[in-house]
Parts: C-alpha cells; structure tokens; sequence
C-alpha cells in the first residue's frame, strides 16, 4: 500500500487548514499529476516553472479527486465549493513533509545518487543490478524533486531500499530532497548537478553537501567520487568520518583471459567485471554502497558477472 493520509493527518503534518469544502473521513494516496491521478485521491497542486497545478483543480474533481492541497490564495479556480480543498503555505514543503513523514513510517534504506537529468544513471543501475536478487527495491531514475516526492509516496510496506536518482531543477532544491529523503547513503558522482552549469563549484558543493547534512544520523554514509576542492574542503570538514572517497591510485584495471575488464579495489581479494561502457569511478561507488548495505565483496562481483 502507498501513502495514504487523512485530511486531517494533512492538516497536522502541514499546519494547513480546510479552506472549502467538507473534510473527507476517509485516507487517500496522493499525487501531484492530474495525468495519473486515481479517483479517491488527493492531488496536490505543484506551482512550476511552465505549469502551475492550481490551474488543473477542475481536472483534478472530473477525474474524482477526493480533494486538493493547495497553497493560500484569494480564490481558487473550480466552481464546487463543496470540493474540499485543504490549504498550506507552499505545497512542495507540504509534499515534503507528507512524503517524509510516510518514509519514516515505513524505514526503507535510501540510496540518494546525483546525477544529469538526461542522462541514465550508471550507478543508480548497478547498485539496482547488485541489489535486487536480495532486497525488494524501488528504484526511481526521474531524479526531479517532484517525481522524487511520487516515488518517496508510492513507497509500499515490503520496499527495502529506495534507490533513487537525484537530479533538481534548481540547486536550493537539494536541501529539500534531502530532509525528504534523509538518505543511508549519498553518492556524490563526478556529473552530478553538472547540469546547473551557471552556478560556480562553491554553490554546487554546498548544495552536495546539503544531501550529505540530511544523512540518517545513526547509518548515513557518503560516497564520493567527485573532487572538487570546494566539495573536498566541506567534506574534511564537516564529514570527514562518514565519507569515503574515490582515489585512482586505490584501483587497478585488469584484463581477464576472456577479455573482460575487472577492476580491482586496495583491500579487497576480489576483482568486479567493468562494463565496457562503465566509469571506474561509477563502479567503485556502486561497489562501495553495496558494501555499506552489508553485502560482501564476492557477492557483489558475482552479480557484475
């Protein structure tokens, strides 16, 4: 089952307040997308860059909507007033806090991994690859905030890891994906947030390391594969004791008898396949986050096989 919240555990959660309607006595899941919005939910009305969710709470009652949050406004756009509509000073803080307090609930390790937004995430499918056959996995490769709030949602009572790609518009949005998703483990890989190309290495790194402050206090770890001197600062100090960091001199690329590339790691007897297409840096942090969700080396190199 995936989130589901009463109105009136919204209005807790959120401090909003009913601002129409009458407040449904039963739970519904939530969403933020009239596109695949179930009769009997809520739907959450997400201000954008290009859309503004309030403009589709019309949509949002034709398809049975159980109601909507929304953020504080004179009037809203929908003729029944009898559609309740809870309201909240910003609905990306209130999708925050929601999808937040269901993660808790249920207390799934989080693998946060930054990466492009238009590109595929190597280590977001390898870690998938090395971990499936053992956990019940929710692997999630949208990486924007809003999509990342839906999948912390869709969370269900057997998922055992959420594996999901973390890639914001904007990079103020980081600390709010992280008190979201208060990850075990952070990967820091070398494109991410690459994309936010007008914002200099200092304001990325602090961004980075808004992730790495939302952590899991008792089991969070980061592992990073990026070495920019900014980031490289923040991390002695501040997390000098919870991160690990990629060093070339640490790996050693091999050719096996039948061809195949293995990589092999200091400390470690056994030597994992690299895919002709991977970033020894990419594997060295899928093997690393791997190994912090407690699976030993040889397992993890046999499921590369």
């Amino acid at each position: 089952m995936a989130a589901q919240f009463t109105g009136e555990e919204i209005i807790e959660l959120t401090k909003g307040r009913l601002a129409q309607g009458m407040m449904p006595d039963e739970a519904a899941e939530l969403c933020s997308d009239t596109r695949r919005l179930a009769e009997g939910w809520w739907f959450v009305a997400l201000p954008g860059k290009h859309f503004d969710g309030h403009d589709f709470l019309g949509d949002a009652f034709s398809a049975g909507a159980l109601g909507c949050i929304v953020e504080e406004r004179g009037s809203y756009p929908i003729a029944s007033t009898s559609f309740p509509l809870i309201a909240v000073d910003n609905t990306y803080d209130a999708f925050q806090q929601l999808a937040r307090n269901w993660r808790k609930r249920l207390n799934p390790r989080v693998i946060a991994v930054t990466a492009c937004p238009s590109e595929p995430s190597a280590v977001v499918e390898l870690c998938a690859k090395i971990l499936a056959p053992e956990f019940s996995l929710l692997t999630h490769e949208d990486g924007d905030v809003e999509s990342l709030f839906n999948a912390e949602a869709a969370l269900d009572e057997t998922t055992r890891i959420l594996i999901a790609k973390v890639a914001p518009g904007e990079l103020t949005q980081a600390e709010l994906v992280g008190r979201a998703l208060a990850p075990t483990i952070v990967v820091l890989t070398e494109d991410g947030f690459s994309h936010l190309r007008a914002a200099n290495e200092d304001v990325i790194a602090r961004a980075e390391c808004d992730l790495l402050a939302h952590m899991d206090k008792n089991r969070g770890s980061g592992i990073v594969s990026k070495r920019s001197r900014d980031l490289l600062r923040r991390l002695k100090y501040h997390f000098g004791e919870r991160t690990k960091l990629f060093d070339d001199d640490e790996i050693k690329i091999e050719t096996a008898e039948d061809g195949r590339s293995i990589m092999h790691i200091v400390g470690s007897s056994v030597g994992f396949p690299l895919g002709a297409e991977i970033k020894p840096a990419d594997l060295w942090c899928a093997v690393q986050a791997c190994k912090q969700i407690g699976l030993p080396d040889d397992r993890i190199a046999s499921r590369l096989s």
